[in-house]
């Protein structure tokens, strides 16, 4: 896991949405980075995400994703904790 990555799951254990997730990283990054980062957590099942509502559990796919990530919710899923916690 990258040091972004842990910083993104480190934000992500209530529901949180892309402007706030961005805005209250720790480390200054661009967008195109996070989209990046956030994209192989997803696929990994490390994030969940939620589009168009907190109660639409959305599953991962690139199209979609790419359309709607501006406006998804994520959450760290259950595997995600785990990782971050033992440092993967």
């Amino acid at each position: 896991m990258t040091d972004l990555e842990y910083d993104i799951l480190d934000e992500l254990y209530f529901v949180t949405g892309w402007p706030a997730l961005a805005n209250t990283l720790q480390r200054p990054v661009t967008d195109p980075d996070l989209r990046t980062a956030m994209e192989a957590l997803v696929k990994r099942g490390f994030v969940r995400t939620y589009f168009p509502d907190p109660d639409s559990e959305m599953t991962y796919h690139p199209l979609l994703f790419g359309e709607h990530y501006l406006q998804m919710l994520y959450l760290a899923s259950k595997a995600g904790l785990i990782a971050h916690t033992s440092g993967e």
